[in-house]
C-alpha cells in the first residue's frame, strides 16, 4: 500500500504533476474564493455603515447641544470702564444697564513683622537652613531654641474659621520656608505667608486668603508671635467693597459678585467715590454667539447630509471584486490600492436604511412647530432648503441677516424652534426631534452593522460573516483532503508505471537472452 504521505511527481511518466495538482485546486477552489470575497464585502460594507454611525451620533451630540437653553440666551456684556467693573453675564440675565460707583474696595486682612526678623541687616536669616541652625541670628530668639535639638518638634496653630482651627508640627530642623510652604499650601488654611529675605525691612507678611471686614487672619505659636515678630494685636482688618448699584449703596466683602445672573468684578475706585460719576455695564444679546451657535449645527447637518448622500450615489464598480491572496501576490501596493477603491466603492449605493434616514431627517428638519405663535418653521428665521432643480440634496441654507435680525427682535423665538418642549410631538423644537430620528437611524444602523465597541455582535451583518466563516473553515478542511486525494492517484498511476516499466525491461533483457543463445 502507498503512503499517504509519499508524492511522485512525474518520476515515471516524466509529466509535470506539480502543475497539473495546482491547476485542478484552482478550480476546486473557486467557491472557497467566492467565500472569501463575500465575506471581505461584508466586511467592508459593515466598516462603511459603522463610518456612517459614527457621523450620525456627532450630528447627534451636536443637536443634544442645541437642547441646552445657554445656546439661545448668550450675553454680551459692555462695560464704559474697564479699569473699574468689568462683567460677564449668564444666559439668565436680563438685558439691561447698571450703572455703579465703587467707593471703597475689598481688602484682605495683613499683619506684619513689628520689627525686622534678622538681628544684623548685613547677616540675616538663611530662610532655607534649619531654625535651630538660624537661632543666633534672630532679632527676638526669646526662649524658642532653649535646649532644644533638631528632632524636638514645636506647634504652630491655624484658624479656619471663627470655630476652627489646625494644629501644625514642625521640627527644629525643619526651614522656614518649608513652615511657610506647608502652611500656604493647606487649602483650608485662611492665610498667605511671604518672606523676603532680600527686603529692606525684612520682615514676615501674613495676608488672609479673603477679603472682607470678617476675613479670618490668626496664627499663633512662639514662632510666629515671638521669633518672627507676629503680634495678632498689629493685625489689620479687612475691608469690605462699599458700591452704589443703580442708586442703591451697598457692600460687599469680595470685589466679585454676583446679581442677577451677572458676575461683576470691581477693579478700581470711581473718581469722586460714591459722590462721583457711575461707570453703565450694559448687558444685551449676544446676536453673533447665538447666530454662530445655530450655523455651527447647520454645517454640521449639512455635512452629514452630505455624506450619506455620497454614499447613496456612489459608483458601484461589479467587475471589481476583492482580492484573493494569490492575486494580492501578483500585484503591486499601487496597483492593490486603487483595485480595492473600485471594488469598495457604492457598496451602501441605494442602501434602504440609508435612504430612509435621510429621508427622516430632512422631514424633521422640515416641519413646523405648533403652539409657539406666528414664528414656527426654519424659514421663518431664515434658514431654508434649496430649490428642487438647485439639486441642494436636503441641505440647509442661511440667510444671514434674516437670522441675525430675528435673533435680536425675538431670542426667545429662535429657542422655541429648536428648543421647545413638550409631551407633544407637533409642539415640540425641531432639534429634539431630530434627536429622537438620529436615535432611531443609530439603532438601526447598529442593528445592521453592529459597533466596534459590543463584546458580542449580534447584528445582521456580524451573523453573516461568522457563518461565512464556519463555510471557510469546512471548504478548507474538503480542499485539503481532495489535495491529498489528487496526490495519492498520481502517485499510484506513477507507482504502477514504474512497475509496468520495470517489467517491460525485464521482459526485454529475456527476450535479448533468448535471441542471443539461439
Amino acid at each position: 500500500m502507498v503512503s499517504s504521505n509519499l508524492r511522485l511527481s512525474g518520476l515515471a511518466t516524466g509529466m509535470d504533476t506539480e502543475s497539473m495538482v495546482r491547476d485542478l485546486m484552482k478550480i476546486a477552489r473557486m467557491p472557497l474564493d467566492k467565500k472569501v470575497r463575500t465575506k471581505q464585502t461584508l466586511q467592508w460594507k459593515q466598516e462603511d455603515y459603522r463610518s456612517m454611525n459614527l457621523n450620525l451620533l456627532t450630528l447627534k451630540n451636536k443637536a443634544f447641544d442645541m437642547k441646552l437653553s445657554g445656546v439661545y440666551n448668550a450675553k454680551k456684556v459692555t462695560s464704559a470702564n474697564q479699569e473699574i467693573v468689568t462683567a460677564t453675564a449668564s444666559s439668565a440675565a436680563a438685558n439691561g444697564t447698571y450703572n455703579l460707583k465703587v467707593g471703597q474696595l475689598a481688602e484682605s486682612a495683613t499683619n506684619i513683622s513689628i520689627g525686622s526678623i534678622s538681628a544684623d541687616p548685613g547677616a540675616k536669616i538663611d530662610s532655607s537652613a534649619s531654625l535651630l541652625s538660624q537661632a543666633a541670628k534672630f532679632t527676638t530668639p526669646g526662649t524658642f531654641f532653649d535646649g532644644k535639638t533638631e528632632e524636638d518638634t514645636f506647634t504652630v496653630t491655624v484658624r479656619y474659621t471663627t470655630e476652627e482651627t489646625k494644629d501644625f508640627t514642625f521640627k527644629y530642623s525643619d526651614s522656614l520656608d518649608t513652615v511657610i510652604n506647608t502652611i500656604n499650601n493647606d487649602q483650608d488654611a485662611e492665610i498667605t505667608l511671604f518672606y523676603d529675605q532680600g527686603t529692606v525691612q525684612d520682615k514676615l507678611v501674613a495676608t488672609s486668603k479673603s477679603t472682607g471686614a470678617d476675613a479670618i487672619l490668626d496664627v499663633s505659636g512662639d514662632l510666629f508671635n515671638t521669633v518672627l515678630g507676629l503680634d495678632n494685636a498689629n493685625k489689620v482688618a479687612g475691608k469690605n467693597a462699599i458700591i452704589e448699584l443703580n442708586g442703591l449703596q451697598t457692600e460687599r466683602t469680595s470685589n466679585y459678585f454676583a446679581v442677577n445672573g451677572i458676575n461683576f468684578s470691581i477693579k478700581g475706585l470711581t473718581p469722586g467715590g460714591l459722590a462721583g460719576t457711575a461707570t453703565s455695564v450694559n448687558i444685551e444679546t449676544d446676536v453673533d454667539a447665538i447666530y454662530n451657535n445655530v450655523k455651527s449645527f447647520v454645517d454640521k447637518y449639512n455635512e452629514v447630509i452630505d455624506l450619506i448622500n455620497s454614499e447613496l450615489k456612489e459608483e458601484r464598480f461589479r467587475d471589481y471584486q476583492p482580492l484573493t491572496e494569490e492575486e494580492r501576490e501578483a500585484m503591486s501596493e499601487s496597483d492593490i490600492k486603487k483595485w480595492e477603491e473600485k471594488a469598495r466603492s457604492g457598496l451602501l449605493r441605494s442602501d434602504t436604511i440609508l435612504n430612509r434616514a435621510v429621508s427622516d431627517i430632512r422631514l424633521t428638519m422640515s416641519q413646523t412647530v405648533s403652539g409657539i405663535g406666528d414664528i414656527k418653521s426654519l424659514s421663518d428665521i431664515g434658514i431654508t432648503t434649496g430649490t428642487y432643480w438647485e439639486d441642494t440634496n436636503g441641505k440647509l441654507r442661511i440667510n444671514e441677516q434674516k437670522l441675525k435680525d430675528a435673533i435680536a427682535n425675538d431670542p426667545q423665538s429662535i429657542e422655541n424652534i429648536f428648543n421647545n418642549g413638550s409631551e407633544t410631538v407637533s409642539e415640540q423644537g425641531l432639534v429634539r426631534r431630530l434627536y429622537d430620528t438620529l436615535d432611531k437611524t443609530i439603532r438601526n444602523v447598529t442593528s445592521q452593522a453592529g459597533s466596534a465597541a459590543a463584546l458580542y455582535d449580534q447584528s445582521f451583518l456580524s451573523k453573516s460573516i461568522r457563518n461565512i466563516n464556519k463555510d471557510i473553515i469546512a471548504l478548507e478542511d474538503r480542499l485539503e483532503q481532495i489535495e491529498s486525494r489528487y496526490w495519492r492517484q498520481f502517485t499510484s498511476m506513477e507507482t504502477a508505471i514504474s512497475s509496468m516499466n520495470q517489467q517491460s525491461s525485464w521482459l526485454s533483457g529475456m527476450l535479448a537472452g533468448s535471441q542471443s543463445s539461439s
